[in-house]
């Protein structure tokens, strides 16, 4: 689902933003991302970043959780965006921390949900797995990253109650507790690429999220949109 450009950022983001927040000025954003080996940000999200800084015409930091130091302080107020599809340890440890780092005297940090909790997100992602079932070889599985018990086990069950295909964490698809790969297109739940979606690369050609056109387009349009 792309989202329809009369659509009001206030109305389609209204629920994910504090009380309070005004809606007049255009904040930087710091998106936390897992990043890979070494601090490496994939390009996806580096074009990504781009694409929103321009629409904003405002500063967009990445932060990268594999890096060695922190990002550059750019200064101002601030929405602290954690780019995570599952609330995992990251979401509920690191990105806390993060923000809580990026706090001054006489600076607004506000920090928004991770991605996998906003509604016009799970509406995006539903609407592009649905489309995905109707090709000629569909989509079977949403390949995810394990999660330990506790809230992620809540999370997950609401996920498989909204999205049209069963969710199958990655170490069972390793464990081969799943029918033969040769005759499953797995999706991997990942924006970008990973060690997941690497390993799963020669059993399903499945792309990440943020290689399909409609979903790219739609994180950027609302990641522009935030106030």
């Amino acid at each position: 689902m792309l989202l329809d450009p009369s659509i009001k950022p206030s109305c389609t983001l209204q629920p994910l933003l504090q009380r309070g927040v005004p809606l007049a000025s255009q904040r930087a954003l710091h998106i936390i991302v897992h990043g890979r080996q070494g601090g490496e940000i994939p390009n996806l999200l580096l074009r990504l970043a781009e694409s929103v800084s321009r629409q904003r015409s405002a500063a967009v930091v990445l932060e990268s959780l594999t890096q060695d130091a922190p990002s550059l302080d750019i200064g101002g107020d601030l929405w602290v965006v954690p780019l995570f599809l599952l609330p995992g340890s990251h979401t509920r440890v690191d990105v806390p921390g993060i923000s809580q780092r990026l706090e001054r005297p006489g600076r607004t940090v506000r920090r928004l949900p991770f991605l996998g909790a906003w509604p016009v997100w799970l509406d995006m992602l539903e609407d592009w797995i649905r489309r995905q079932m109707q090709l000629e070889q569909p989509t079977t599985a949403l390949l995810h990253h394990p999660l330990r018990p506790g809230v992620a086990d809540r999370y997950l069950r609401m996920l498989q109650h909204r999205l049209p295909l069963p969710l199958l964490p990655f170490d069972q698809w390793q464990c081969k507790r799943w029918p033969p790969r040769s005759s499953r297109r797995l999706l991997p739940l990942a924006l970008a690429p990973n060690k997941m979606s690497d390993a799963i690369e020669q059993a399903s050609r499945a792309p990440v999220l943020l290689e399909c056109p409609q979903i790219c387009r739609g994180l950027v349009q609302l990641l522009a949109s935030l106030p």
